[in-house]
């Protein structure tokens, strides 16, 4: 019985010594990760790599990754943490630890860095791009916008021209065949949205002023007009930028002046009129301007009748116009 109770003795001191033994080995080493946890809150200060050997990382292929921004990467040399501030690729080995770990290669091919895989993107979508045959389409970002969501482009635009225009009409409604061809010049505003990729749709305000002369009077012309214009955006032709132009116009105010002997009249008319355009762009300073030629053509109606012997003319007015145009983005 005391032999019993000495062998029983011995074998719980053999126990506890191994306890002992175990637990001054595990007090020399910190837990392993949590992997509950955040990895910059649960790092021990020690780390192994445990049952995957290190020679199988560093035999593995060699790979790009992007680490996410607001992650964390650790240095081996000490364990401190630092905070990824923006999105960056690295070279890894393509295998990692049995903690999910990637080993990153510095600039040296040295491993002084490792990253969880939770803070890695793959680029392999990326690089792919990069191989034969090199071909791929292009992405097209899709949104859905409405038109009355967003605001218009407008190009306010200051014209002036000179202007040559025909005296049929005015020798038709003054019955005096020596009325001569007359010139003058064109003072217009105008603005145009963009409506589309290729065309520009505004309104315009313009001012004419014309003089004919013949031997027996001079004939004044004064003519205020709105219109609904329309230009195609730039178009180049070898480096060489035009554009063209279409507007349709009805006076709001227009007036003869006719002096005879010394003594004036004056007789109201209105005009439906079409002007045709091309136009050659530079830009400068201010905005892009142009030069450009326009044909126009009027068709006068008298309002009322004084010292014309016609009521009406069958002739119409047709202009041939040089014109200079500065534009302002808006």
């Amino acid at each position: 019985m005391i032999l019993l109770w000495v062998l029983l003795s011995q074998a719980l001191a053999q126990v506890e010594s191994s306890d002992n033994f175990i637990k001054q080995i595990e007090s020399r080493f910190a837990p392993s990760i949590n992997l509950k946890k955040d990895v910059g809150e649960s790092i021990p200060r020690y780390q192994y790599l445990g049952v995957i050997d290190r020679e199988e990382i560093i035999k593995s292929k060699i790979v790009q990754k992007a680490l996410k921004r607001l992650g964390s990467v650790q240095r081996m040399k000490d364990q401190k943490l630092f905070g990824i501030t923006d999105t960056m690729i690295v070279r890894v080995f393509e295998k990692t630890d049995e903690l999910d770990f990637f080993y990153i290669l510095d600039n040296k091919n040295k491993v002084s860095y490792r990253v969880h895989a939770k803070y890695v993107e793959d680029l392999k979508l990326t690089t792919e791009l990069d191989e034969p045959p090199r071909q791929y389409t292009e992405v097209k970002v899709r949104k859905n916008v409405s038109p009355y969501d967003k605001d218009l482009f407008w190009l306010h635009e200051l014209a002036g021209g000179l202007s040559l225009g025909n005296a049929r009409w005015l020798g038709d409604l003054a019955d005096d065949t020596g009325v001569q061809n007359g010139a003058g010049f064109v003072v217009k505003a105008q603005s145009l949205a963009d409506m589309g990729e290729r065309f520009r749709l505004g309104a315009s305000l313009n001012l004419e002023n014309a003089r004919h002369s013949s031997a027996r009077n001079a004939i004044t012309m004064q003519n205020i007009s709105l219109g609904l214009i329309g230009k195609t955006k730039p178009i180049e032709t070898n480096n060489f930028l035009w554009r063209l132009s279409a507007e349709f116009r009805y006076s709001v105010f227009g007036q003869l002046s006719q002096t005879s002997g010394g003594a004036q009249s004056r007789t109201r008319f209105r005009t439906t009129s079409i002007n045709l355009g091309w136009e050659k762009l530079e830009a400068n300073f201010i905005g892009p301007w142009s030069w450009g030629i326009n044909l126009q053509r009027d068709f006068p109606k008298l309002v009322d009748q004084k010292q014309f012997f016609s009521q009406n003319t069958n002739e119409t007015n047709d202009s041939l116009i040089l014109q200079f145009t500065q534009g302002v983005d808006w």
